[in-house]
């Protein structure tokens, strides 16, 4: 049952009601529901009645979140109430079949609770499109007349591909034992005008589940509020990735790798004359973030700016565009495993958070210890859980009381580490160690896998194989997944075999992909992929390496893949075919004037054994990026390895003049003088002077 309400239509004219009536009759029979009746301005319909599906309660679903988005685009606010159960279907007096019961009244109440723009569903529609639509976190309401509290969600976003919540789920077990770094973190994003906040902690320890906690208590304290999420990846090397997921999740771009430059800016350009800034300036503004973001816009006034100036004006442009986000509501920034994040995303994100606060928007990102250390961020350090926390996770997972002998033993085995308790507790109940009341152990397991990486691997071990061998071929590809790639590079069987494993939970359909209309799944958690990857073959991490890196060679040109072949060729064991990748990779982004990129792909191939053009890149992006002492080292570098080229010379010049050292780069340019064909000749006068 779905019920629907639009206050405002109250006070509209007649032809923008019967026009938004026809909208919303187009959008519930467009999914195969039945409008039951209006009244006034609420809507009732039903789905599975008089015909049913076995996907009703999705269907019902994405109706209202299509009629919210409907409304919210004409400027109205549309509350919605869902609820599925069993109803009395029949005539009343004689007239039309309706819908009756208790059920009925529930879907009416969670509609009447719901704010203006917002889907209201209970725990049972909730379980119904559990992986089909994307929910917020629990929250338990009075409705009225109720006689106990009702377990409700936030229905959020239906997604066109396959698709669960997000990379970073809130789980079933309770958020305990966190209440005081939580309230740091809380504190921080809550002063006025914002704050910035890293949460940082080793692996399992909790991080993401903060940040995910923090938003639903945001928005309950602040039901406008609005929030932006970009997470780094283990397998994929782009400009500002984090950043560039947040763009395309809000401006409704289809994928990261097809990314549409001059779409984007435009519609960037649209958000900041919306603010309030002028057309020109707007334009400027929305190049520079593109530009910064390592995507081409030949036709843009800004492309060729003095490199520094142009990493200032993009700085200045996210700050603009993030601040006319929060114009109406506040705004919440987050980037999650910095841990993974280039170079580019860090300096970004550590001028975000000096430059953001008084805009209303706040920045929480959270990295393991590893990750160097971000000016401007407050430091919230996650550790391990206190002995009743990780005790009531284990209840929780157990389901039951635990004796105190099975206490300490949990608590010695897992050291408080949040994912280990629950990964342990659920590994014996799989294997029947536990039982009575309070639970204890059955007997004393004859093997106790030794740590969180053993017991994870043994807990993928007790996998029928299909589904084993599918997440062991999936881990090669890193912690996110493309489904049509696993499946190329490890053949067809392996797609049935990932539902299963969604099923179970171990890996998550994800929202958006990388590329457009194309499924991809998470690992639940990087540990997952870490145990799934150890438990391949040194001959068959090889072989799926070398296969992913033939398939992506051979999809596109593209930047993105090219860099993800790289790495994959790498792990081959094949280094110069890797070294060669890489370097096509900086030929390109230098092409247009993506230099962060340019400057990382270089190192790699470097690192690589390249040498010749690969110093002659890197020794370029570094002196844009005014890195001076890092452009004259790659510089000398080329010219000592052989290089009959001018062009380092002109580098090494230019370096040491901005260093200090004028009488060098003197006596640099007098040799390409003496040397260079006619432009190089030009440049070398023309530094001179």
């Amino acid at each position: 049952m779905l019920f629907a309400s639009a206050d405002e239509l109250e006070h509209a004219t007649a032809e923008v009601s019967d026009a938004f009536y026809g909208i919303l009759r187009g959008a519930i029979e467009g999914h195969g529901g039945t409008i039951d009746k209006f009244i006034g301005s609420e809507l009732m319909a039903v789905f599975g009645a008089p015909v049913a599906h076995e996907d009703d309660a999705s269907r019902a679903a994405r109706a209202a979140l299509e009629i919210v988005d409907a409304a919210r685009s004409r400027a109205f606010a549309v509350r919605a109430g869902l609820n599925c159960g069993e109803v009395l279907w029949g005539s009343v007096a004689g007239d039309r079949p309706t819908a009756m019961g208790d059920a009925v009244n529930v879907a009416h109440r969670l509609m009447e609770a719901a704010p203006p723009g917002v889907v209201l569903v209970s725990r049972a529609v909730e379980r119904a499109c559990r992986g089909e639509v994307l929910f917020r976190s629990p929250e338990r309401l009075d409705l009225r007349g109720r006689g106990a509290e009702v377990e409700t969600f936030e229905a959020w976003r239906a997604p066109s591909g396959p698709t669960e919540a997000r990379l970073s789920p809130l789980p079933a077990t309770p958020f305990l034992g966190r209440d005081d770094e939580f309230a740091r973190v809380l504190e921080v994003v809550s002063r006025p005008g914002g704050g910035a906040v890293l949460v940082r902690g080793e692996a399992g320890t909790g991080k993401s589940r903060i940040l995910a906690e923090l938003r639903q208590v945001l928005r309950s304290k602040a039901p406008g509020l609005r929030s932006m999420t970009g997470r780094a990846r283990d397998a994929v090397r782009l400009p500002l990735l984090p950043f560039r997921e947040m763009v395309t999740a809000e401006l409704g771009a289809p994928g990261l790798e097809v990314f549409d430059p001059v779409t984007t800016a435009r519609r960037l350009k649209a958000d900041l004359v919306r603010a309030g800034m002028g057309s020109r300036d707007a334009s400027h503004r929305a190049d520079f973030i593109v530009l910064s973001l390592g995507a081409a816009l030949p036709d843009s006034p800004v492309r060729h700016l003095d490199p520094a100036r142009a990493a200032e004006e993009a700085r200045a442009a996210w700050v603009d565009w993030l601040a006319s986000r929060a114009k109406e509501a506040p705004l919440l920034v987050c980037l999650e495993d910095l841990h993974w994040a280039d170079g580019a995303t860090m300096a970004l994100a550590q001028h975000l958070a000096k430059a953001l606060p008084g805009h209303g928007v706040s920045v929480a990102a959270s990295a393991r210890p590893e990750a160097r250390t971000l000016d401007g961020f407050e430091e919230v350090a996650v550790r391990e859980l206190p002995p009743a926390a990780a005790a009531g996770i284990a209840r929780i997972v157990l389901g039951g009381d635990l004796s105190p002998g099975l206490e300490a033993w949990l608590l010695e085995k897992s050291g408080g580490n949040p994912l280990f308790v629950e990964e342990l507790c659920a590994w014996l109940r799989d294997q029947g160690l536990v039982k009575g009341s309070p639970l204890a152990l059955a007997a004393a397991p004859s093997s106790i896998p030794d740590g969180l990486h053993a017991l994870l691997v043994a807990r993928l071990d007790t996998l029928p194989p299909p589904e084993r061998e599918a997440l062991k071929a999936a881990s090669v590809l890193g912690r996110v997944f493309g489904a049509k790639l696993l499946k190329e590079m490890a053949g067809a069987d392996v797609i049935s075999a990932l539902g299963e494993a969604a099923k179970r939970g171990l890996i998550l359909p994800q929202d958006r992909s990388f590329f457009p209309g194309e499924a991809e799944y998470a690992f639940r958690h990087a540990l997952f992929r870490d145990a799934a990857y150890s438990l391949l073959t040194k001959k068959d991490r090889s072989r799926f390496h070398g296969r992913a890196a033939d398939v992506l060679t051979a999809a596109s040109p593209g930047r993105a893949l090219t860099a993800m072949a790289a790495r994959h060729r790498e792990a081959q064991g094949r280094a110069e075919d890797a070294a060669a990748l890489w370097l096509r990779v900086a030929e390109e982004a230098a092409k247009v004037m993506s230099q962060a990129e340019t400057s990382e792909a270089a190192a790699e191939a470097i690192r690589l054994g390249l040498g010749g053009r690969a110093f002659v890149l890197a020794a370029g992006s570094s002196l844009h990026l005014a890195r001076f002492a890092d452009a004259e080292k790659f510089a000398r570098k080329a010219l000592d390895s052989g290089s009959a080229d001018l062009l380092p010379r002109i580098l090494l010049a230019r370096a040491t003049f901005a260093l200090g050292r004028p009488e060098v780069a003197m006596s640099e340019l007098q040799a390409v003088v003496d040397g260079a064909p006619a432009p190089l000749r030009a440049e070398a006068l023309m530094l001179r002077a």
